[in-house]
């Protein structure tokens, strides 16, 4: 719903050849199982500290990034009622707070990760701690203020 003209609109997914995924798993798996062992224990603190500021920039801009280009169609104008506006907003209401559990459990993960990181410095909590961050990027660009807004304001439907 844009604010401003108060129009409706509508978002479709992109429909993504699968194949894509399974090559990107095979290809990750590899280098998973290629980096298993190596842990970063030769990088002093400036180092280590810029390896991780550039990593999380890097995979947070990435989800934000596959988020805002590659999940939605181009969106197009649709005429609803009322009642209609209403049942889309007790769905969206239902599939927010399930989009905020995922949310808080992935942040839970990635702090987990993160800290195992930071302890023992493997490199495969580092690339699960960005990849979990990254996701962080995409699920951020869904749960908008906005959003919380329209469903506080909705409490009663």
């Amino acid at each position: 719903m844009d604010k401003q003209t108060s129009k409706v609109y509508k978002a479709y997914q992109r429909k993504v050849n699968e194949l894509y995924y399974w090559i990107a798993f095979a290809l990750v798996l590899a280098c998973l199982r290629g980096i298993d062992h190596i842990y970063l224990t030769l990088l002093n603190e400036f180092y280590m500290t810029l390896l991780i500021v550039i990593g999380l920039a890097i995979s947070f801009g990435t989800g934000v990034y596959y988020y805002k280009k590659l999940t939605y169609e181009p969106l197009m104008e649709v005429y609803l009622t009322d009642d209609m506006i209403n049942d889309y907003i007790i769905a969206g209401k239902n599939g927010f707070k399930i989009e905020v559990g995922i949310a808080i459990i992935i942040v839970c993960l990635f702090v987990l990760a993160f800290v195992l990181f930071i302890v023992f410095r493997w490199l495969m909590c580092f690339l699960i701690s960005l990849f979990l961050f990254a996701l962080l990027g995409m699920l951020f660009g869904s749960i908008t203020i906005e959003r919380f807004k329209l469903y506080q304001k909705r409490k009663s439907v």
